[in-house]
């Protein structure tokens, strides 16, 4: 009898030690947010505060957890081995897109933006950068030091990268343990962590073996392979929000039987909050999160729901610091969406409010509500709403929600792709095909089932149970986002680019739903008679095969892109060009706007830009100001011979980097299958003495 004992204990272990790698990451992403950004908004980024204070921090959480809201528990070795074939798959995973990396230093997007800054908060502690230069170069006119993502202030004595900054953190973090290389592969490392954080997630809701299926189908979704080798801030709030999500149903089913309620609670929702920390776009999520610590509070855990309302907010005022004091460039270009999300926030908690100052008429009324009429009725609606999406909106409803400054690569691709030129057109009625482009079509069908089966089973069985409310958390939180980005994906309809909007919350959502019908189909054929089981479960089996096979065959061609490659080498040539004592000035287009912060973080030097209207006299001017400071001044150039205001710059020039970096073809009605390659040339020069100068 020993033996069966020591076996569910070893797999409760190896269980729990698979169930611990999410939720540590997440402690760990929360901490760094908690302690790192503070420090960044005061200049202060340095290895020892951020690493002593986080780890430390990181330390207390897990303890505090460990001692009062870890699950103990027997599993079968079934639990166990799926949970290491889980391990297996992150491995796997992080390892290949680790080595097939991008190296998006060329500033053209916001990848590279979020790259560059997290290697320039490792090398100077801040974010405000450019200080060197604007103090090297202020004296003379008609320079500039801001770059496509830096924002210069008013008066340019700063300039700031867009954004908000947990990406930047754990990239400056990267880059102090192993450089730039490190650096540009840190965001795979978070991908597997954030895979394990879905199945960890998936598996109290869906089972183990049925969460394993949709983590597998989500580990092979090109989307999901495309972020994770770049530095995409949708990784991040992946990972957090999953994490967050398994610890919140984790006390909700237990709410009844924890001793430190509040404090859970708001561990709970510091996890969670700190996507906020991550993407403006995740206080989205803060929305349905009010809507249920309401139904939490109502049925009667109004600790454990102040306790996540305390955790959110300690992280979202934090990111809403951040946005302020160090993306203020940024905060002002989306102050349409935070208005409109500020007032759908406000509603919302005047309506929880109003509910939970009378919770026995909120009950009341909740329970002649609830039953197979209201639940029948919304699946009903989700279906509907699924097929005019996906069948009706594309013939019907032509968007056209493009703002100012997005349509140019939208057009150039309409005149490629022999379609008309539409200015505007933002294409936000194909946004449900393009979820099925990547997930294959039986998986779209299934996942859209899944999530309208268990809401009708939410809001239609009159008992209501615990399990029942951490379904409605999940079903809440996928569906606003989803929802919302269906609707109106806000982004540039461009494949892969576009499929963002989808990627922390709606493609895992969609997945574990439709692996959730796949579980429920297998049971069913469990309690079938044996000639309706085997039919049954053959259906099951298929399905299964319907959701990896079509991610797996469309990953066919694509396993090894990497995107501009090889921009590490092109940075390290120009460094290697330049002396520890060189102040840069940038000639001209292309270069002028996507390479001055890449050359400053990279090779630790000021740099500044000429703009339309520098004349030779602006460059003499520059050329006294490096001298005086002990700098020699070089000129990094396009061409060999740059045409500026009043003529041509004459300088002795060489050629340090010219290479041909590759990248994804865009595309606006399908899934990109073909790589595009464009030819990057810099030329190198030492200024010479102006005219008249000693």
């Amino acid at each position: 009898m020993s033996t069966p004992v020591a076996a569910r204990g070893a797999a409760a272990a190896v269980v729990s030690v698979v169930d611990a790698v999410p939720r540590v990451a997440g402690f760990a992403l929360t901490s760094l947010g908690l302690v790192g950004t503070p420090l960044l908004l005061i200049d202060a980024f340095h290895p020892l505060p951020v690493l002593l204070g986080s780890g430390l921090l990181l330390v207390a959480l897990e303890f505090f957890w460990q001692r009062h809201g870890q699950r103990r528990r027997t599993v079968p070795r079934r639990t166990a081995l799926i949970s290491v074939l889980a391990l297996l798959v992150a491995v796997v995973f992080t390892g290949v897109n680790a080595r097939y990396a991008s190296q998006h230093l060329l500033v053209d997007g916001d990848p590279a933006v979020y790259a560059v800054s997290g290697q320039l908060l490792a090398n100077n502690g801040s974010i405000v950068q450019h200080t060197r230069a604007t103090a090297l170069f202020g004296g003379a006119a008609r320079l500039n030091y801001a770059g496509t993502g830096f924002d210069a202030d008013d008066d340019e004595a700063t300039v700031r990268p867009s954004f908000m900054h947990l990406l930047p953190e754990v990239l400056a973090v990267a880059s102090w343990a192993g450089g730039p290389a490190l650096l540009l592969r840190a965001n795979a490392v978070l991908a597997g962590l954030a895979l394990l954080a879905v199945f960890a997630c998936g598996v109290r809701l869906v089972g183990p073996l049925w969460s394993l299926t949709a983590m597998a189908a989500l580990a092979l979704m090109l989307p999901e392979q495309h972020f994770s080798r770049d530095a995409f801030s949708e990784i991040p709030s992946q990972l957090l929000l999953f994490a967050g999500l398994t610890l919140l149903i984790d006390l909700i089913r237990r709410r009844d039987r924890l001793r430190s309620p509040i404090l859970l609670g708001a561990v709970g929702g510091l996890v969670i909050g700190a996507s906020c920390l991550a993407r403006i776009d995740a206080f989205v999520t803060l929305i349905p999160l009010v809507v249920f610590l309401t139904a939490l509070s109502v049925d009667g855990a109004r600790r454990l729901a102040a306790g996540l309302l305390a955790g959110l907010g300690v992280t979202t005022v934090l990111g809403v610091l951040d946005l302020v004091i160090a993306s203020p460039s940024y905060l002002r270009l989306q102050a349409p969406q935070v208005r409109l999300i500020i007032a759908a926030l406000v509603a919302v908690a005047v309506v929880g409010v109003v509910v939970a100052i009378q919770p026995v008429r909120a009950m009341a009324l909740w329970a002649r509500m609830r039953g197979p009429i209201l639940g029948t009725s919304a699946a009903a609606f989700v279906g509907l709403l699924a097929v005019y999406a996906y069948a009706l909106r594309p013939h019907v409803a032509i968007a056209r929600n493009l703002v100012a400054g997005q349509p140019t690569a939208v057009n150039s691709l309409q005149v490629a792709e022999g379609r008309p030129v539409e200015l505007g057109r933002s294409y936000d009625e194909l946004s449900m095909r393009w979820l099925g482009w990547y997930v294959g079509p039986v998986a779209l069908a299934l996942g859209v089932l899944g999530f309208a089966l268990l809401l009708r089973r939410v809001l239609g069985n009159r008992r209501g149970r615990d399990g029942d409310l951490a379904v409605l958390l999940v079903l809440l939180v996928v569906g606003a986002s989803s929802v919302l980005y269906l609707w109106m994906p806000s982004v540039s309809p461009v494949q892969y680019w576009a499929t963002r909007r989808f990627l922390p919350l709606t493609f895992p959502g969609l997945l574990l739903c439709a692996a959730w019908c796949l579980g429920r189909l297998w049971d069913a054929g469990g309690r079938a008679r044996p000639r309706g089981a085997w039919l049954i479960r053959t259906g099951a089996a298929l399905g299964v095969v319907a959701l990896l096979a079509p991610p797996l065959s469309y990953l066919r061609g694509h396993l090894r892109d990497r995107d501009y490659v090889p921009m590490l080498a092109a940075a390290r040539q120009i460094c290697a060009a330049l002396g520890p004592h060189d102040a840069v000035l940038l000639l001209g287009a292309p270069i002028s706007m996507s390479l001055p912060q890449t050359v400053g973080a990279l090779c630790d030097v000021p740099v500044g830009v000429l703009d339309n209207t520098t004349t030779h006299a602006d460059l003499a001017a520059a050329y006294r100001l490096a001298s005086k400071a002990g700098k020699r001044l070089v000129y990094l150039s396009p061409v060999e011979h740059q045409l500026i205001f009043d003529g041509f710059i004459d300088a002795d020039y060489r050629k340090v980097v010219d290479l041909s970096v590759s990248v994804e073809a865009l595309s606006l009605t399908r899934r990109p299958s073909a790589r595009f390659a464009f030819p990057l040339t810099v030329w190198f020069a030492v200024a010479p003495p102006p005219p008249g100068s000693s």
